[in-house]
């Protein structure tokens, strides 16, 4: 149970490209953290756009920016109250067949507290995602990614899913990281969603070089109507139902991990907090 929980919570950055239905998306969420007999309060603010770059009959090349920031009030644990990650993708989805298609990814990006920029700065993923269509109402298909994370290397595979259950009833998700169940009304739809994240973040020279992880895994409910044609508003409210903050020292290291499980020993933090909290969320969607 415990590397399952893992595993789910690493994998979210390894999955962007497996399942992406939206053109662009801005997305708030606040939540508490209760540390040291205090509450400190998180903010996230995270922006995404995807655009294609050209396509044939059989083959599409896109790219998408990814930005996301974290700003914490009153958290002692880290000297910084603000990290930021922006990252730039490249894809290729060749279109093997009438029902089958193949999808190649690349990301690489810049995660740290921007306060002096350096190589150590970036972090990259490199993978596959494949999908079969059995029927109008079912898809699947299985992937892997590989990522230089600033632990070291990691190899994840994942199983997509696109289910239409009925006319109104929708399973869909990129598993086990992510799950979501939509129901549709004639104007608006409600869902459940199981979401698993984790980030890293290097720290400027003045602290070290030292790293940061965050990783959480979240319950929740929400609802989503379309405002104007292709422009949607979603609004939901959750649970962290695991969350934990981690420093770490600087270190080169060169182990393998295999989903979350050590090939070799690993270092402990220097700092950790672990934690669990209600959030809100709201997002404005432009979708395809």
């Amino acid at each position: 149970m415990k590397y399952f929980i893992l595993f789910t919570l690493l994998l979210k950055g390894i999955l962007s490209f497996a399942q992406e239905r939206d053109l662009a998306t801005v997305n708030y969420s606040f939540s508490n953290i209760n540390y040291n007999d205090s509450v400190a309060t998180l903010k996230y603010l995270h922006f995404r756009l995807n655009t294609p770059l050209w396509k044939n009959e059989k083959n599409r090349i896109f790219a998408g920016i990814n930005y996301k920031s974290g700003y914490f009030n009153n958290f002692n644990l880290f000297p910084e109250s603000t990290l930021h990650g922006v990252g730039l993708r490249l894809g290729w989805n060749h279109k093997i067949d009438s029902i089958q298609n193949i999808i190649l990814f690349f990301q690489s990006g810049i995660y740290s507290d921007f306060q002096d920029i350096s190589g150590k700065d970036f972090r990259s993923l490199i993978g596959f995602s494949y999908t079969k269509r059995k029927s109008d109402s079912f898809k699947y298909g299985i992937g892997a990614g590989y990522s230089r994370q600033f632990f070291g290397h990691q190899v994840v595979p994942f199983f997509n899913l696109e289910w239409k259950v009925s006319p109104r009833l929708a399973i869909y998700g990129q598993l086990p990281v992510k799950q979501q169940i939509e129901y549709s009304f004639s104007s608006f739809l409600i869902g459940s969603k199981i979401d698993g994240n984790a980030a890293s973040y290097r720290l400027s020279e003045k602290h070290m070089n030292q790293f940061v992880k965050i990783n959480e895994w979240n319950y929740s409910i929400y609802a989503e109507k379309s405002i104007y044609k292709n422009l949607l508003l979603n609004a939901g409210i959750g649970y962290n139902l695991i969350r934990s903050f981690k420093i770490y020292e600087d270190f080169e290291d060169s182990s393998w991990t295999i989903f979350t499980i050590p090939l070799s020993s690993r270092d402990q933090p220097i700092e950790k907090v672990n934690d669990r909290s209600i959030f809100f969320d709201i997002s404005l969607k432009l979708t395809l």
